[in-house]
C-alpha cells in the first residue's frame, strides 16, 4: 500500500476513535442525567409521601381529640343527671348507710 493509503486508513480510525468516545461520553452523560433526575423524583416523592401522611395523622388525630371532647361533655352530662336524681335522696341514703354501719343505740339511750 502507498503511504497515501496507510494515512488516509489512519485518519479514518481516529475519526471513528472520536466518534466512539464523543458517543460514549454522550452516553455516560444521558446515564448520569436519568440518574440525577431518579434521586430528584425519588426524593420529591418521598416528601410528598411524607405530607400526605402527616395530613391524614393530622386528620385522625383532630378527629380522636374531638370524640374524646364529646365522650367527655357526656359523661359530665351524665354525672349531672345522677346528681339530680340522687340530689333527693342523699339524706334518706346517709341515714341508711349510718344504720347499716352502725349498730343501733342501747335501749337506755334512747
Amino acid at each position: 500500500m502507498n503511504d497515501q493509503a496507510i494515512e488516509t486508513i489512519r485518519r479514518a480510525e481516529l475519526e471513528a476513535a472520536r466518534r466512539v468516545e464523543a458517543a460514549r461520553e454522550r452516553a455516560e452523560q444521558v446515564v448520569a442525567d436519568a440518574r440525577s433526575e431518579a434521586s430528584r423524583l425519588n426524593k420529591e416523592a418521598e416528601q410528598r409521601g411524607r405530607a400526605h401522611a402527616q395530613e391524614r395523622f393530622d386528620a385522625a388525630e383532630a378527629a380522636a381529640d374531638e370524640e374524646a371532647a364529646r365522650i367527655r361533655t357526656d359523661g359530665h352530662d351524665q354525672a349531672a343527671q345522677l346528681r339530680e336524681l340522687a340530689a333527693p335522696h342523699v339524706a334518706d341514703l346517709a341515714e341508711r348507710l349510718l344504720m347499716a354501719v352502725l349498730p343501733p343505740a342501747p335501749e337506755w339511750e334512747r
